[in-house]
């Protein structure tokens, strides 16, 4: 009977250890994925809006990634809230 519960014991202990690990070993990743979600958000809500008047002064027709990166832009902008719930 001792011998089952020590067994127990540290099976318990070798699990925990394990989940310990493992939290930290994502702790990183994931500060790094939130910073990143931050900075894009920021890109896009506030670089990309002030850069748009430049666009349009050129006259130049605009290629499709730069017209979606603006629509992103502009939906992000005005639906940031909506985002957050």
């Amino acid at each position: 009977m001792q011998k089952s519960f020590e067994s127990l014991g540290s099976q318990l202990r070798e699990q925990e250890d394990l989940k310990m690990k493992a939290k930290a070993a994502l702790t990183y990743p994931i500060i790094i994925v939130a910073f990143l979600i931050v900075a894009v958000f920021v890109i896009m809500t506030l670089v990309i809006p002030k850069l748009e008047p430049l666009f349009e002064t050129t006259q130049v027709e605009l290629p499709f990634a730069t017209k979606s990166l603006i629509a992103v832009s502009h939906f992000l902008s005005s639906n940031f809230i909506l985002l957050l719930i």
